[in-house]
């Protein structure tokens, strides 16, 4: 080893399966550089994966370690100089591997969507390698292989030594997330190490049925840390007979690691009674009764349970409404495999049901996508906005990451907020339009995984609840193009206003009378008979009003009164 001086230390644990690989390896790691400032030592290990590094973790202590295999058939002199200078320039980086990917719902790493790094086999004269992504920088990951691993100095990680060799490096990257740390996979121009074994991402039918034993294993010991806790929030009111079927959705989620949590806004007992049910069956069912209803239709329920929930994803269930059992998985699937955090929800296709539970055959979307889709969120919001129509679906039909929905000026988490505006209706359509202009992508399953109930005691059956939701939709198109969101230009938001006046007079309020009498229904009669007169230079005034009457955060939006001038 080419030394220079130094005063801190790098040390490197090989684990040793035979002396004619290791004598290789040894002379590899000769020829290597050491990092300017560092001192290079060595330990030798033998027996498991785990075994070795855990023995060589209580020998050694270092800067940074390195636990290599004795199956590294080449290293690029620089290696250690290379993955050294990420350890100093990422301060809360705990390990780095040279492959790494997302861990799988069911633990299986050789069905990763998201792979990055570089593994290449080496065999006689042929060499195999992995299909995989380059990392730009550092790409963060939650597994990687256990062939090579740097680990930062002071992070001490112990595990359980019959996990098996397939998954010590997934069982090293979830000690290291509850520590606190990073795990990455840096940028590799050209392979910085090759092996003479197979990487666990590469199929081998020699090792096929160990490897589906050692992934059980690993699945039973680590489900619970490396699966996301995904809060499932019923804001429920009265209707006993349709929160016992939303419950009973909840509970066969074939996800895991779930919490359900009831907000009971009821005027009498009969959800509190089905619920306690429950609660003596599944501990992760909680209750909180408030004796009457907190207000806003509902929103003030699923407000509260917002704040109170612990996951790191967030599926509302409308009591009304259905989730089939594969839901959270499938959508869960797809937010794992998001290492870059790039995707805004998770939607779906959904069924449409009667009272009676019933499926009808009047559909809930005018968007049902050819097969799995990725969509931009910029071309979700700009289609919603056009088409004046919410194909998403309701908030039952989305999976949604907790984080998103924080607002910082309020220093809260928030749904039907948009830009400042707290609508009082259409809490799903506002939150879909926030997450859009903050993450990059949608995805949209083809499948149906949850039901939207239509009945006659639901919100949207209250003339003067659609009444709102004109203007909180007709506030949602100003809000877009006045912050050039999903509306970019005038033509554009012209379109969509007169669009969606027109349908709201033939479609959603046909049987709405001049008798009707409210505030709400004076503001959209003017804007209506406005509209009719082809004067929309009107409508301006009466829609920018009833933003400042429900801003909660001035500052969230640029100032809309030049609207008026394109008119």
């Amino acid at each position: 080893m080419k030394e220079k001086n130094s005063n801190r230390s790098i040390v490197i644990v090989l684990r040793k399966t035979s002396q004619e690989k290791t004598d290789r390896v040894l002379d590899l790691l000769r020829q290597v550089y050491v990092p300017k400032g560092f001192d290079l030592q060595l330990t030798i290990e033998e027996g498991s994966r785990a075994k070795a590094y855990n023995s060589g973790m209580q020998k050694v202590e270092a800067d940074i370690r390195f636990f290599i295999d004795d199956s590294i058939a080449n290293l690029d002199q620089d290696i250690f100089v290379a993955l050294s200078r990420h350890f100093e320039s990422v301060p809360n980086l705990g390990l780095l591997g040279l492959i790494g990917s997302e861990i799988p719902i069911d633990g299986d790493l050789q069905n990763a969507k998201s792979l990055y790094g570089s593994y290449i086999q080496l065999d006689g004269d042929d060499s195999y390698s992995v299909l995989t992504k380059n990392a730009i920088f550092e790409q963060n990951v939650q597994a990687v292989d256990g062939s090579f691993i740097g680990l930062r100095g002071d992070v001490d990680v112990k595990f359980d030594e019959s996990i098996g060799d397939f998954f010590i490096g997934a069982a090293m990257c979830i000690k290291v997330k509850q520590k606190g740390f990073l795990t990455v996979v840096p940028m590799q121009s050209e392979p910085l190490a090759c092996f003479d074994s197979p990487c666990v991402y590469m199929e081998d039918e020699s090792t096929e049925d160990e490897y589906d034993h050692q992934r059980q294993r690993f699945r039973n010991s680590y489900e619970m840390d490396y699966l996301p806790l995904v809060s499932i929030l019923i804001p429920a009111y009265n209707q006993p007979e349709y929160f016992r079927q939303a419950m009973d959705s909840a509970i066969k989620q074939d996800y895991p690691n779930v919490e359900i949590l009831i907000g009971d806004d009821s005027d009498n007992d009969e959800v509190q009674k089905i619920a306690e049910q429950y609660m003596r069956s599944y501990r992760h069912v909680k209750y909180d009764r408030h004796g009457k209803s907190l207000g806003v239709h509902g929103w003030k329920n699923m407000h509260k349970l917002l704040q109170d929930s612990h996951g790191e994803f967030v599926q509302f269930l409308l009591h009304d409404d259905l989730i089939y059992p594969s839901k959270i998985s499938r959508m869960m699937e797809c937010f794992q495999s998001d290492l870059n955090d790039e995707i805004a929800f998770v939607t779906s296709s959904r069924d449409n049901i009667d009272a009676e539970g019933n499926k009808t055959d009047r559909p809930r979307s005018p968007f049902v996508p050819a097969g799995d889709e990725i969509l931009s969120s910029k071309l979700v919001g700009q289609k919603i906005m056009t088409w004046g129509s919410n194909f998403i679906g309701e908030l039952t039909t989305v999976l949604i990451r907790k984080s998103d929905l924080w607002q910082e000026s309020l220093n809260e988490y928030r749904v039907g907020y948009y830009y400042g505006v707290q609508d009082r209706s259409m809490w799903d359509v506002s939150t879909f339009l926030e997450l859009g202009r903050k993450n990059a992508n949608v995805i949209f399953i083809q499948d149906c995984l949850s039901a939207y109930r239509s009945h006659s005691r639901q919100n949207l059956a209250d003339p003067q609840m659609r009444v709102t939701l004109v203007l909180d939709w007709i506030s949602l198109i100003f809000l877009s193009y006045g912050n050039r969101s999903f509306l970019e230009n005038a033509e554009s938001f012209k379109f969509a206003l007169s669009d969606y006046l027109f349908v709201v007079r033939y479609n959603l309020l046909p049987d709405i009378t001049d008798s009707m009498n409210s505030p709400e229904f004076d503001r959209y009669r003017r804007i209506q008979t406005a509209f009719d007169n082809d004067d929309l230079n009107a409508v301006v005034p009466e829609i920018l009003d009833y933003i400042r009457e429900n801003t909660i955060d001035s500052n969230a939006s640029r100032d809309l009164t030049p609207i008026g001038k394109i008119f």
